[in-house]
Order: structure tokens, then C-alpha cells, then sequence
């Protein structure tokens, strides 16, 4: 197709098809990229990221409560008997 276009640059059915092709295929995907990286970009805003999130799981299963593992100078620590409360601990807490 392309060596007919280039041996005919005049003709219109060629250009046509071209055209065609271009705004049925390559346009839209063009779009879903554009879309899925603003996405990514928001979310990274947002959230901070996927890493830090990770981080915290990771030390919220060694034994530090929310607050604790979403800090990021904690991660050096052990975690302390302290912040492993039972829930009767916790409501006493909170009276």
C-alpha cells in the first residue's frame, strides 16, 4: 500500500484507507495510553504510591499498629509490646 501511495500520491482511495486506519486503530490506542498513564499518574499522586503502601503491610505484620507501620522512620525498629493492645485494652482505652 505504501509503494502504490508513493508511486500515486494523488489518489484518493489510498489516502482514504490510510486515514481509515489511523483514526479506527491507531487514534483510539493512542487514547487508552494516554488515559492509562494519567491514571497511574493520579493514583501515585494520591496514594503516595504502591511502595509505601507495601512497606507498611509489611511492617503492620511484624507487629506495629497503622499509625506505626505507615511511618517510614520506624522501619529499623522492633516493634514495641506496647503497640499490641488486645481489644479489652483498646475499649478501656477509649472510656
Amino acid at each position: 500500500m505504501i509503494n502504490h501511495i508513493l508511486s500515486n500520491p494523488l489518489d484518493p482511495w489510498s489516502w482514504i484507507a490510510i486515514l481509515f486506519l489511523l483514526f479506527t486503530v491507531v487514534l483510539p490506542l493512542l487514547v487508552i495510553i494516554a488515559v492509562s498513564i494519567l491514571v497511574i499518574l493520579l493514583f501515585r499522586k494520591l496514594t503516595g504510591g504502591l511502595a509505601p503502601k507495601i512497606k507498611a503491610y509489611k511492617l503492620q505484620q511484624k507487629g506495629y499498629d497503622t499509625v506505626e507501620g505507615s511511618r517510614s522512620d520506624v522501619s529499623n525498629q522492633m516493634p514495641s509490646s506496647e503497640s499490641k493492645s488486645s481489644p479489652e485494652e483498646l475499649k478501656a482505652a477509649g472510656n
